[in-house]
């Protein structure tokens, strides 16, 4: 064979007394003659086949198969080499090829089933016991290992699919040609390499990632059969086999074949994508809690949402995304962290204070120590539920031991505490707090300004703006020029003015009546002072986003967010860095309620009016508003009476700007206070 048809071609037995057919591709004479020009280094490559293509009784089958393997890539290359060099015309190549793989067809066919099954086992080759059932045609492992074909090519991966679509039928419990799953198993344990050494970056024949992707396929047409109950769930190991499948694949090298691999793994993630994205939750959940799966995540990656523990054990994740979770963990360990370190010190604190007679040296520091407590547990609301545990199959244990109860809660426990207890020692506290005025200041005030320190509802600006003008000078002069110090939070008490003074009860008999300079003074403090309000609610806002960056992120589903009241529909989202916002789904067509509030928000920024930033973005599936939380704001007190001069004026300029782009629905509750 490959001499010119000096060579006759042979049959090759099987067994005593049975014989083979010659392939229907076998050279025939004129094929052979047309070699009669071929160069002398692709004549004898073709030789060298033809030797290697000759069954020895004496030699394994393993160590021929490879033999003609070897023989066969050199034939190839020589007969590449001719064509690109125009040594040979088309009708010799022709006849080459051909001589090529009657060569190799007539090695392969030779064999005995159980030897196609062991070398193809060898290859990777998944469940080989599973294909070959037909008596009809020549068994599909011949031409499954035919080093004639590319590796790729998609008949031999439709031959490795079928093997693993006839295993998931018996791994469902059916049967396959009478075979049952536990029969299978009993074949392969005698197979040799069965399953195919894949770690990170380990070179892989194209057999071997066909086998891969055929595992890949067969597992997500399992995990993505639809009418999953609650009594009727996936399996989780099939999700964990299926990460395994696709790790394996997506971070091996294959020589032989590249571009196929690259086309493999790429075709693997959309599948993996789609499967996951469907996979119900409890089977997410049971299977994180595979040691396999867990032990490769960081320890801080129970912080995240199950899903995207899911994206980080996958090999194939992009290194952006990978990084953005990471960092989200990394925060949320530090936010963790924080709280329990405040809560360590909170409620030792808040039993020895509020437990036994007053300290009043002790009683700011458990001000303090409280206001850092729900403050820590404020940062993790927006995720906290979302967290999930796979060692305790719930919430993290650090975070279920950590209810500090309500801060309305300790007020009105250190309420009915404080009334037992001195005057002189609870305003001795809030002085030290940072009251000032606080021997002017009622019982109700001290309590409340105390209480602040840990609860937002009470605003300590506004408890300290009603000190301030109780204890105000008499001299109304006196007054305006000691008024209009920036109070705790950055907003302004109001300045003083003739009319104030009055209130506070000086009679025109015994004050004399300001000079015109002390009026100008005084419209020059109130100016000042709406400056310094002004540029206090701004600096309190947080830095505004491109809307188009926005629209493009990908924002996590939290908690509800009802408790930020309103008639709308609201929930905690986490944006991609880490930082927490509200979403406000709306239903409206094309989502014109979400687009004018954005709209309106610019138009606030534009005309100087501090304005939380609003934009338009999709949250699980749906459209709405976004916008940042403002940590520590609470909403405007409904009573008038307890807003300042630079409230006042700021709520003026907020009511023009909002009548002008539209907007009517301006009270208190839609402005926030960030003092």
């Amino acid at each position: 064979m490959g001499s010119g048809g000096s060579k006759s071609h042979e049959s090759f037995a099987v067994a005593p007394g049975a014989t083979l057919a010659p392939p229907a591709d076998l050279p025939t004479d004129e094929a052979a003659a047309d070699l009669a020009g071929a160069p002398p280094q692709l004549i004898a490559a073709l030789d060298a086949l033809g030797a290697a293509a000759e069954l020895d009784p004496d030699t394994a089958p393993t160590v021929g198969f490879h033999t003609l393997k070897d023989a066969c890539a050199q034939a190839r290359q020589q007969l590449a080499d001719s064509v690109a060099a125009g040594a040979v015309d088309e009708q010799t190549a022709a006849a080459a090829a051909a001589e090529i793989k009657a060569a190799t067809t007539g090695f392969l066919s030779a064999l005995p089933p159980q030897a196609l099954v062991d070398l193809a086992a060898q290859d990777g080759f998944a469940h080989p016991h599973l294909v070959g059932f037909s008596d009809t045609t020549g068994h599909p492992l011949v031409h499954y290992l035919d080093p004639a074909y590319p590796s790729d090519i998609t008949s031999k991966a439709a031959i490795a699919a079928k093997a693993e679509e006839r295993y998931a039928m018996l791994a469902a419990g059916q049967s396959v040609h009478g075979l049952t799953l536990d029969e299978v198993t009993a074949l392969e344990t005698h197979l040799p390499n069965q399953q195919p050494s894949t770690g990170a970056g380990q070179p892989i024949s194209a057999g071997q990632a066909l086998s891969l992707s055929a595992q890949i396929t067969a597992a997500t047409t399992e995990l993505g059969a639809t009418g999953w109950t609650a009594h009727h769930q996936p399996d989780p190991a099939a999700v964990t086999a299926l990460l395994s499948a696709e790790n394996a694949l997506a971070t091996a090298t294959c020589p032989d074949a590249p571009e196929g691999l690259n086309a493999a793994q790429a075709a693997a993630r959309g599948q993996v994508d789609a499967v996951l994205a469907k996979v119900p939750i409890t089977t997410v959940h049971k299977a994180l809690a595979d040691p396999a799966l867990a032990g490769a995540l960081a320890a801080n990656t129970h912080y995240l949402a199950a899903r995207d523990q899911l994206a980080l054990a996958r090999a194939n994740l992009d290194p952006a995304t990978r990084s953005q979770l990471q960092t989200q963990a990394a925060t949320r360990e530090e936010q963790v962290s924080a709280l329990q370190q405040a809560t360590a010190a909170f409620l030792p604190a808040q039993s020895d204070t509020l437990g036994s007679p007053i300290d009043p040296a002790a009683l700011p520091g458990f001000a303090t120590t409280a206001g850092a407590a729900f403050t820590a547990a404020k940062a993790i609301t927006p995720w906290r539920h979302q967290a999930f545990d796979p060692a305790s199959g719930g919430v993290p244990n650090e975070l279920t031991g950590q209810d500090l109860g309500s801060p309305a809660a300790l007020t009105a426990q250190f309420t009915a505490w404080s009334k037992h207890q001195q005057l002189a020692d609870v305003r001795y506290a809030a002085a030290e707090l940072g009251l000032a005025g606080a021997p002017s200041a009622n019982r109700a005030q001290i309590t409340k300004y105390i209480a602040g320190s840990w609860d937002s509802s009470l605003h300590q600006p506004t408890i300290q703006a009603q000190v301030s003008k109780k204890a105000a000078p008499v001299n109304p002069v006196t007054a305006m020029l000691n008024s209009g110090p920036t109070t705790l939070g950055g907003h302004n008490t109001a300045a003083a003015s003739p009319s104030t003074a009055g209130a506070a009860g000086v009679s025109a008999a015994t004050v004399a009546a300001p000079p015109s300079a002390a009026t100008w003074m005084a419209q020059h403090q109130r100016l000042v002072d709406a400056l310094k309000h002004h540029q206090a609610s701004a600096s309190a806002l947080p830095a505004r986003h491109d809307p188009t960056a926005v629209e493009s992120w990908t924002f996590t589903s939290s908690a509800s967010a009802a408790s930020l009241g309103g008639v709308h529909t609201k929930s905690y989202v986490t944006g991609p860095d880490g930082s927490s916002w509200m979403f406000k789904p709306d239903t409206s067509a094309g989502g014109a309620r979400a687009h004018a509030e954005s709209a309106a928000a610019r138009v606030y920024h534009a005309v100087g009016i501090p304005a939380v930033d609003v934009h338009v973005a999709s949250v699980a599936g749906k459209t709405g508003s976004v916008q940042p939380l403002l940590p520590g704001a609470g909403q405007l007190p409904a009573s008038p009476a307890s807003w300042t001069q630079g409230d006042v004026d700021a709520i003026v300029r907020y009511h023009v700007a909002a009548w002008a782009v539209g907007d009517h629905d301006g009270g208190p509750a839609n402005v926030l206070r960030t003092g």
